[in-house]
Order: structure tokens, then sequence, then C-alpha cells
């Protein structure tokens, strides 16, 4: 990135946003994943991914604003870029954990005709 773009106003420091969406993204795994774990192993990857978003945006959200609120000063573009990322982080891990434990949906025999 360019150094005179990193003084713009608007635009926070890239290791402030990451430490702000590593500490959401890290909060909310575990609430997360006790929400979403039963039900990832029905589901293929595309589902279980608007699944996991779904299910994950109010403790996120609730995360976001606890960890935003201890850092004032940013600005609406900073805090936007900042939950998006912490919720791509989010689904992203959760996704990961679900393949890493062997979650993934159960193939149904294939019926064949006599």
């Amino acid at each position: 990135m360019k150094r005179w773009m990193e003084k713009l106003p608007w635009k926070a420091p890239n290791n402030l946003v990451d430490q702000l969406v590593g500490r959401i993204a890290a909060r909310s795994r575990s609430a997360v994943w006790q929400r979403v774990v039963s039900r990832c192993q029905e589901m293929g990857p595309n589902e279980a991914r608007g699944y996991i978003r779904a299910r994950a945006a109010k403790i996120v959200q609730r995360e976001f604003v606890i960890a935003t609120s201890q850092t004032p000063g940013l600005s609406n573009y900073t805090l936007s870029q900042i939950a998006g990322l912490a919720m791509d982080e989010v689904v992203r891990s959760m996704l990961s954990e679900a393949k890493r434990m062997h979650l993934e949906p159960v193939a149904l025999p294939v019926r064949r005709a006599a």
C-alpha cells in the first residue's frame, strides 16, 4: 500500500484492523461452534457456509460492539471493513474446523433399478 494512503483520516492502520478482526473472531468461535456443530454434518459446503454465517451474525455483532467500543475514533469505513473481515474469518475457521473433524455430509447410497 502507498504510504500517503495510510495517512488518510478514514484509513486505520492495517495492524489495528488485523488485531481487532482477530480478537472478534477468537472471542466468537466457541459460541458459534456450539450453535452449528450439530447441523453442519448434514450440509454441503455452500449450505454450511450460509448456515454458519446466519447463526454467527448475532455473536459476531456482539463481539464487534465490545471490541470497537474500546477503540474510539474509527471511521465508518474501517468499522464496516472490520465487521466484514471478522465474519469472514469466523465462517472460514468454522468450515475448516468442520472439515478437520470430518463433519462433511454423509453421502446417501446410490439406488439402482433392479
